[in-house]
């Protein structure tokens, strides 16, 4: 497997986490292998070539679209290769999707939207080039430019209030009360509750949680043996049980489970 991670030019930093490239070139690949989705607060574009992933939610199987956008996910489902496949994922920060596409964060939340759907014939020439470019700082600077083609700025005012509030969470690693969020975006608790919902697509709460996960992934990731109820305070949490709970709503295992069947990948952090 070659994987890459890409940092966005100036000019997208405000608005994009990342680039995941990867490909996954061997033929002997056991297709029956899946990899666990745990909500990451971000939403994602996926620009994606060779055989096709299926992904499975509480026993249903779809196909993935060869380009496709997913909004917030509040839930796990897993992922299955079928052969020889390969693909480019643009990570965005939380609340910045609605800057680029004509679509609601609310409405494609828990969502894999077929982007033809909303721009048809540029998305499949882009999809086309990339496939034919090995070189992945060109296949970069063509989906970029094809990003800040779509730029709105018009959407800039509550984006802009909110980035310090994301930043507070970032900081805080999702220890912070939603009270004091709706504060440092100079909203009320209603407005702000409703501001973020139209920008990430699911409440503050649900957020926050997502967050709190996040960084527990990260922790297990550097130290194992890390005790739970210790991990469980550093996360924001009164006590082990509800951090058991919300854990294994978001993974689909207990933190022990997890250890012993997965490999561990903190998007977020």
């Amino acid at each position: 497997m070659n994987s890459e991670i890409i940092f966005p030019s100036c000019q997208l930093k405000p608005f994009i986490n990342y680039y995941w490239i990867v490909e996954l070139n061997n033929p002997y690949i056991d297709i029956s292998y899946s990899q666990r989705i745990v909500p990451n607060g971000m939403t994602e574009l996926f620009f994606h070539f060779g055989d096709k992933l299926i992904s499975c939610k509480e026993n249903i199987k779809t196909t993935h679209p060869a380009i496709s956008i997913s909004g917030q996910t509040t839930s796990f489902f897993d992922v299955f290769q079928t052969g020889k496949t390969g693909f480019i994922s643009i990570l965005f920060k939380p609340h910045s999707v609605k800057l680029f596409f004509d679509l609601s964060p609310v409405e494609i939340s828990n969502e894999i939207i077929d982007l033809n759907l909303i721009i048809k014939n540029e998305a499949k020439i882009i999809l086309e080039k990339i496939e034919e470019i090995k070189d992945n700082s060109i296949r970069i600077q063509i989906i970029e430019n094809f990003l800040i083609k779509q730029y709105k700025e018009k959407n800039t005012y509550n984006f802009n209030r909110l980035s310090n509030c994301f930043k507070s969470i970032h900081i805080t690693k999702g220890n912070i009360k939603i009270s004091d969020l709706a504060k440092i975006t100079c909203l009320s608790d209603k407005q702000f509750y409703r501001v973020f919902l139209e920008y990430t697509g699911i409440s503050p709460k649900e957020f926050i949680k997502i967050i709190r996960v996040q960084n527990a992934l990260a922790q297990l990731q550097q130290n194992k043996q890390k005790d739970l109820f210790q991990m469980a305070i550093s996360c924001g949490y009164y006590d082990q049980s509800h951090f058991i709970k919300d854990f294994k709503i978001l993974t689909g295992f207990t933190p022990k489970e997890y250890l012993e069947s997965q490999n561990i990948y903190p998007d977020y952090f």
